[in-house]
């Protein structure tokens, strides 16, 4: 099990010639997102029906959040410098956001994609009077809370209180994988199916907590 195919920040400035460095995982969000496109579109062709999953490594929000060049609003928003400037790539990403979600619609596979939004650690600014970010010494709670969405439009919508981690993203997916599995009458959603073989693969090989199978109240 692996990713066919790896983008790293060299393989962008490689295709590209020029790309302005945002930080430490160089290459901005909006540099690499045409990238992604050319993959989709080459790799998908005239088979729409083919199943693809990819991963994108968005860091516009990672310290020391720089803003791309690209980017001529600069919103202040509180005094606190490093914490304002955190805010103002928080809106890049979310444009990035809207670019994927766009682009997906234009190619007739926003219905068929199951997005998942997650991440590896929060930031603590000056909480309790500590001086270090991120993860960093930081033993407070906000640098370790960290989103986990997944959205399809044929999934219903609820929001879920309780404490969930990254050990739970795949048992979920697979939830919807298996519940979106066409049968003799129709499928309960529109997600593309996987072969069964593809799944008892993988189902094997998780641990976590699916977030289908908790108690809605």
């Amino acid at each position: 099990m692996g990713f066919d195919n790896k983008d790293s920040g060299f393989d962008v400035v490689n295709r590209t010639r020029s790309v302005p460095d945002v930080g430490m995982f160089g290459p901005s969000d909006s540099t690499i997102l045409p990238l992604l496109w050319n993959w989709i579109d080459n790799t998908l062709g005239d088979d729409k029906e083919r199943k693809l999953m990819t991963s994108l490594l968005l860091t516009g929000t990672h310290k020391p959040f720089v803003m791309p060049r690209t980017e001529s609003i600069y919103h202040n928003y509180i005094e606190y410098t490093c914490a304002n400037k955190y805010l103002n790539t928080i809106q890049v990403v979310d444009d990035a956001l809207k670019t994927i979600i766009d682009g997906l619609k234009l190619r007739g596979l926003y219905n068929e994609t199951l997005i998942v939004i997650a991440s590896d650690h929060g930031y603590a600014f000056r909480d309790w009077g500590q001086t270090y970010l991120a993860t960093w010494r930081v033993l407070y709670e906000g640098a370790f809370l960290v989103p986990l969405m997944l959205h399809n439009p044929y999934l219903e919508a609820k929001q879920l209180d309780g404490q969930y981690t990254n050990m739970d993203i795949l048992p979920t997916i697979m939830d919807i994988l298996l519940s979106s599995q066409e049968t003799a009458h129709e499928s309960t959603n529109r997600l593309l199916t996987a072969r069964q073989d593809q799944l008892n693969l993988i189902l094997s090989r998780y641990e976590g907590t699916s977030l289908l199978r908790l108690p809605i109240e």
